[in-house]
């Protein structure tokens, strides 16, 4: 793990961890921004795919996430801390990335990182290359609206800092109900038995966040939805969505088609999906991943002609 200072000289203290899986004269990079209640270190093997092929990757853990957290610190925002602060700190990560390899950059989130990663869109002038999405969708506005005012209400009734059963249940913990006969409670991350163990196991996985954190998420989201910053997307900007046929978070991929639909009428002229029948939250991790990985290559050499 590495730790980046203020490298955008914003006056913040916090340093950001880190990991880079760098090649030689590397074609183009990506920044990974991870999901929630894991960690960077699960894109290892994405990682080391994608350096086979000439990318370099670069990997950061969110604010609340990561081996650098204490145990009381694992899904938590520090006072004064908003999801601003997330867009920003990939932001960091981005300009210090490009002045390390100053090559085409694409910018990669999954699940919740795929909201910070659009997030930090809004907050930068220096556009990407190229955006993947992966499990990432468009909500209804009531969901959204209900949610965030669960999210409040609880920071009321049970403390910010606290974590709450309702908003765990609304939030991620009712995800499992969809799949029958399951062997463990997060059965519906994958298919792969062995990604479902390790991911149980791991000390850094499947911890719930605070309600300051679910409701600074919610604000973000709707904020993100909105119409007029959609708009703010660059209408050239080459655009990959990826999910599962059977992923809850997505709504079974309806939400991304949703949003598919939604980038289209605002003007991005580049987008696609891809949804991948069987295959539930993260894709990238599935049985059969090669072929999600192959995808991906194949879109990054389209994305990267003229650059």
């Amino acid at each position: 793990m590495q730790y980046l200072e203020d490298f955008l000289e914003t006056n913040s203290s916090y340093e950001i961890p880190f990991k880079a899986w760098t090649v030689e004269a590397p074609k183009a990079q990506i920044v990974i921004c991870h999901g929630m209640a894991e960690h960077s270190g699960r894109y290892e093997y994405l990682a080391h795919m994608l350096n086979e092929q000439g990318y370099s990757v670069w990997a950061l853990d969110h604010r609340g996430h990561g081996e650098h957290c204490h145990d009381e610190d694992l899904g938590q925002l520090a006072d004064g801390i908003t999801w601003q602060n997330l867009c920003l700190d990939v932001n960091q990560l981005r300009a210090f990335a490009q002045k390390e390899e100053p090559v085409p950059q694409i910018l990669f989130g999954h699940s919740m990182g795929s909201y910070v990663a659009r997030g930090a869109l809004l907050e930068n002038d220096e556009q990407p290359a190229g955006l993947v999405l992966s499990g990432s969708a468009d909500f209804p506005n009531l969901q959204l609206l209900g949610g965030h005012a669960l999210a409040w209400f609880e920071c009321l009734r049970e403390g910010k800092h606290r974590t709450s059963d309702l908003i765990h249940y609304f939030g991620l913990g009712s995800f499992n109900r969809y799949f029958k006969h399951a062997r463990t409670r997060f059965d519906w991350i994958c298919t792969d038995a062995q990604v479902v163990d390790d991911f149980i196991v791991d000390p850094y996985c499947g911890f719930r966040c605070s309600n300051f954190f679910w409701k600074s998420f919610l604000s973000n989201l709707k904020y993100q939805q909105r119409e007029e910053n959609l708009t703010k997307i660059p209408t050239e900007l080459p655009v990959l969505l990826v999910t599962g046929s059977q992923d809850p978070a997505t709504f079974f991929a309806t939400g991304t088609e949703r949003l598919l639909n939604k980038l289209k009428t605002v003007g991005v002229e580049n987008v696609e999906m891809k949804v991948y029948g069987g295959a539930r939250h993260e894709c990238f991790h599935e049985v059969g991943k090669e072929v999600v990985i192959e995808d991906l290559l194949n879109w990054l050499d389209r994305c990267l002609v003229g650059q």
